[in-house]
């Protein structure tokens, strides 16, 4: 939705939406440091993004942008939520570049049948 670069979420939740289990029920998630550095806060998709927007003019540096500098571009982007007039309900973050994040350790973990979350709620 915002581009083709990695997708970090600050709650977990979220990012339980993504991990699917194994065969035995494991989901899998890292926790993990990430520097967005200036990042780029947009209220709806950017599906054409390859690397954060212009600086200047916010937009696509490559196929878009016209800014003699071509080049100075933020860091990263991230996404508004809905209640901020954005279009995700909770905050998502996406780098481009690999050196952004580091991450810190694997959490694994298993839904139970009396597990009451919203995931599991819809199922």
């Amino acid at each position: 939705m915002f581009g083709k670069g990695t997708y970090f979420a600050e709650h977990s939740s979220k990012s339980d939406l993504y991990a699917k289990p194994d065969n035995d029920g494991i989901r899998r998630t890292l926790l993990t440091l990430v520097c967005l550095g200036e990042a780029f806060r947009t209220k709806s998709g950017m599906t054409e993004f390859n690397m954060p927007p212009c600086a200047k003019c916010s937009l696509e540096i490559r196929a878009s942008c016209t800014c003699p500098s071509k080049g100075d571009t933020f860091d990263s982007i991230s996404a508004v939520t809905k209640d901020e007039g954005g279009s995700v309900d909770l905050p998502e973050h996406v780098i481009f570049a690999s050196y952004q994040a580091v991450p810190l350790v694997e959490v694994a973990y298993k839904h139970h049948a009396e597990c009451v979350c919203n995931l599991c709620r819809r199922c």
